[in-house]
């Protein structure tokens, strides 16, 4: 861990009281058990006179205390001699970049100002907590294309930044029960994978987490495109290989299988995969959902599926619906979430789903009923197998 001493012109540049717009420290250092994941300052005012605002997050709870004027050096100190391994002072006359690499080695650069809109903000609420950001997350954020060369999100890119930290939320809630040292993940159909990369560098940046990732696709062309950005990154426990994903066979079991907004059957088979893999954590947003849609055929519900878009729909929410009970089945506690507004993305739905066993009796019965009721057959009880079948004989 590096000496607090060393972290002076961070320190100068946050006790410039005059300029400073924020200050966000993040990460951890190697060897070091910081108490804290994040840490953000800001200005504010209470009772008509300036105060800095400390938000402490830990990852399950936000702590906030309002320190005045006289009292900031002992904060300060406090921070700097955690063990926190990125800082990013935002000020009116530019923005400081501080990281600490494993190695211990301080890498310190500069650039223009990246809080303009927020100069004269002082009212007394909260910011938004964002798990990756571009204080602890620049290089994958510039890489994925959120980012620009400066640090900044761009202005078409704030959509992908939320889900990116909405999808983070949503994984983060469930690493405690993973105990696995390095947390092997797998992602399926992983396309361009920015969501798979910015879960990769939240685990071993932010949470302090070794890990590992393959990206499994068949798409020569954005296999190449992720490989090269990985390259760039210089993230050598990253792979991505060129296959199908019922043809994917892991060196060793994952603990994590993510599949997001892979098409039609596809997120079945990473959900298959998942469960013949023994996965801890199963992550699925689903895409498109045509193949009940073609299955659904009823007198009784007519009125319903003579309307195209109404049929889709429905067809989406059973077809969620069924994965989420064939998943309780195999042993896994499942749930449908709302991941993202719909003012972000249509494909805001997410399936996950944590293996801890369950009421298989209850399961099975739930998912006979409903499957016979609209009389459909879910190409994820295929593809479980046996894994499903004998219970779903009994």
């Amino acid at each position: 861990m590096v000496a607090p001493e060393s972290l002076d012109h961070v320190r100068e540049a946050v006790e410039c009281v005059d300029t400073l717009i924020g200050f966000t420290a993040s990460g951890r250092q190697r060897n070091a058990s910081p108490r804290w994941m994040r840490v953000v300052v800001r200005p504010v005012q209470l009772g008509g006179r300036l105060h800095f605002q400390f938000s402490y997050f830990d990852g399950k709870q936000d702590i906030t205390k309002n320190y005045d004027l006289n009292e900031l050096d002992t904060p300060i100190d406090e921070v700097l001699r955690e063990g926190l391994a990125n800082y990013h002072v935002q000020t009116k006359e530019g923005d400081l970049h501080v990281r600490i690499t494993k190695k211990g080695k301080i890498l310190t650069s500069r650039g223009r100002c990246s809080g303009v809109q927020n100069r004269h903000q002082f009212e007394h609420n909260r910011t938004r907590n964002h798990l990756l950001t571009p204080d602890n997350g620049r290089e994958v954020l510039v890489a994925v294309g959120i980012l620009d060369r400066d640090g900044c999100v761009k202005p078409t890119m704030q959509p992908k930044y939320r889900q990116v930290n909405a999808f983070l939320q949503l994984l983060g809630d469930r690493l405690e029960g993973i105990d696995a040292d390095p947390v092997r993940i797998v992602d399926c159909g992983c396309g361009s994978a920015f969501l798979a990369l910015s879960a990769y560098a939240y685990l071993t940046d932010v949470r302090g987490r070794a890990a590992t990732l393959v990206g499994v696709d068949w798409n020569e062309r954005l296999i190449e495109k992720c490989r090269g950005m990985v390259v760039n990154l210089g993230w050598s426990e990253v792979l991505f290989e060129q296959v199908a994903i019922a043809d994917y066979k892991p060196k060793q079991r994952p603990h994590i299988v993510l599949s997001l907004h892979a098409c039609d059957t596809a997120t079945d088979e990473a959900l298959a995969q998942g469960v013949h893999w023994d996965a801890d954590l199963l992550m699925a947003a689903p895409c498109c959902h045509q193949e009940l849609s073609g299955q659904l055929e009823s007198d009784l519900h007519r009125a319903v599926l003579r309307h195209g878009i109404l049929k889709h729909r429905t067809a989406e929410i059973l077809t969620d619906a069924l994965r989420a009970q064939l998943l309780r089945i195999a042993g896994y506690r499942s749930e449908v979430i709302e991941f993202i507004s719909t003012e972000e993305t249509a494909k805001n739905l997410m399936i996950r789903a944590v293996k801890d066993g369950g009421d298989v009796e209850e399961a099975v019965r739930e998912y006979a009923e409903l499957k016979t009721f609209w009389g459909v057959e879910p190409s994820l009880e295929k593809m479980l197998g046996e894994k499903v079948a004998v219970l779903l004989e009994l």
